[in-house]
């Protein structure tokens, strides 16, 4: 099973339709399908984290190339811009 790494607002645009949930460990959390227990991304840090460590996201591959990114529609300008 391989990852790749994406933004946090792939990971949980491509998660957030599904029935998935975290199983958290000490250095990460795996997110697995609730329905078939497969693990369809991974996340860190897990609950022993410093607070300096970065979040990073990955999806499994096959997951990923199913759940192509679509940025989030831009807002409107702001009413006040001159």
């Amino acid at each position: 099973m391989s990852y790749i790494e994406v933004t946090q607002a792939h990971f949980f645009q491509a998660i957030g339709p599904e029935n998935v949930g975290p199983t958290a460990w000490a250095d990460h959390s795996e997110w697995k399908n609730l329905s078939s227990y497969s693990v369809v991304g991974r996340s860190e840090p897990g609950y022993k984290n410093s607070h300096a460590t970065p979040h990073r996201f990955w999806l499994e591959e096959s997951f990923a190339r199913r759940k192509p990114y679509r940025a989030p529609e831009k807002a409107q300008g702001d009413l006040f811009a001159a």
